[in-house]
């Protein structure tokens, strides 16, 4: 199970987290974590059960995170993530297991990927990761994920079957968005997913059926044929239709699914 920024506000997150952990799932947020929270809200959170927390901190100063998180503020930030640590450390627990992460960008000064390990070090992060926050097409061209949207750059041709599946989501992870539709993937189709009346091609929705009877229902399992064998089961009309993944598709911007 994992989150976006929203998610930290969303009105019933501890009661969410807590179903998902007595059903033995492991909860992942993501965050930018910019919240003026308060150390009861930080308890609440470390109460949940929540199992993993990753934070981005893109910048060393309030200057050059700002320039990044529009808005964002990183004092807001800092405070949060050491009132996480001290929380964990009154209560003993090992839980949520707290990553950092930070995105680089040409607009960072010189040095400033130390100083962020370095603050990362300070309230004592357990695990410190760093991306190029800027990725560019086989054009060269600066890529966004919702480039890949299948009206714009095609289907392209299915491949043929190999040896492994062509992509592992079908059968290792799902998303459920927030109004409880269930995706296979969270990077085909981005462009739809939040915009009003489009089409995300769900396979389903948790609070229509359980989410057991819907991963194991015919949408996902036609879906798993289908990047097992594109060529011979067909993606026109699935969700991965003209993913870069399963199909030659020359006009796709880039394969984000590795």
């Amino acid at each position: 199970m994992g989150g976006r920024a929203p998610s930290l506000i969303h009105p019933d997150l501890y009661a969410m987290i807590a179903i998902a952990r007595r059903a033995g799932i492991a909860v992942h947020i993501t965050t930018r974590f910019s919240y003026n929270f308060t150390r009861a809200r930080i308890d609440r959170l470390v109460d949940s059960g929540l199992s993993h927390l990753t934070v981005a901190v893109d910048g060393a100063t309030q200057e050059s995170y700002g320039a990044t998180r529009i808005r964002g503020n990183l004092a807001h930030v800092l405070s949060n993530l050491a009132m996480v640590e001290a929380s964990k450390r009154e209560r003993g627990l090992e839980h949520p297991f707290v990553e950092i992460q930070h995105l680089r960008f040409a607009h960072h000064p010189p040095g400033e990927l130390e100083k962020v390990r370095q603050i990362a070090a300070e309230p004592g992060a357990d695990k410190f990761m760093t991306y190029r926050g800027v990725h560019r097409n086989a054009r060269g061209e600066l890529y966004n994920v919702v480039d890949d949207d299948p009206e714009a750059t095609g289907t392209g041709s299915p491949l043929g079957a190999q040896l492994l599946p062509r992509c592992h989501w079908p059968y290792s992870s799902t998303v459920i968005r927030y109004d409880g539709e269930v995706l296979p993937c969270c990077l085909r189709r981005a462009g739809r997913q939040y915009a009003p009346g489009a089409d995300s091609r769900s396979l389903g929705n948790v609070f229509d059926r359980p989410l057991a009877e819907i991963w194991n229902g015919p949408a996902y399992r036609g879906l798993r044929r289908t990047v097992s064998d594109p060529v011979s089961k067909g993606t026109t009309g699935s969700f991965c239709d003209g993913c870069p993944k399963i199909c030659a598709s020359p006009e796709a911007a880039l394969c984000v699914h590795s």
